[in-house]
C-alpha cells in the first residue's frame, strides 16, 4: 500500500480556468462529450492552532471540470466556510 499522506496535505492555493491538457495521442474525448462536472471534497486540514487527523475533518473545495470541445479546463476554490 502506497503513501496516501500526500492526499491529507493541505491545499489553499485556487485555480480558474487552467486548460488541462491532453497527455496522449491514443486517447481522444469523445465528440458529445460537453458540459461541467462538479466534485467538493476535504482540502485543509489546518486552520490557525486547529489541526484535524481525519479525511472527513478536513476543510471543502469544489473542482469544476468544464469540458467544451474535447477542452478541458479546471477551475478549483476553496468553499467559503
Amino acid at each position: 500500500m502506497g503513501n496516501f499522506s500526500r492526499f491529507w496535505a493541505d491545499q489553499d492555493q485556487s485555480v480558474e480556468h487552467y486548460e488541462l491538457s491532453q497527455q496522449s495521442n491514443d486517447f481522444v474525448l469523445p465528440s458529445y462529450l460537453d458540459g461541467n462536472f462538479v466534485v467538493s471534497g476535504p482540502s485543509k486540514w489546518t486552520m490557525g492552532n486547529k489541526k484535524y487527523s481525519h479525511v472527513l475533518d478536513g476543510f471543502g473545495r469544489f473542482n469544476r471540470f468544464k469540458i467544451d470541445s474535447g477542452k478541458v479546463e479546471l477551475t478549483s476554490k476553496m468553499m467559503d466556510t
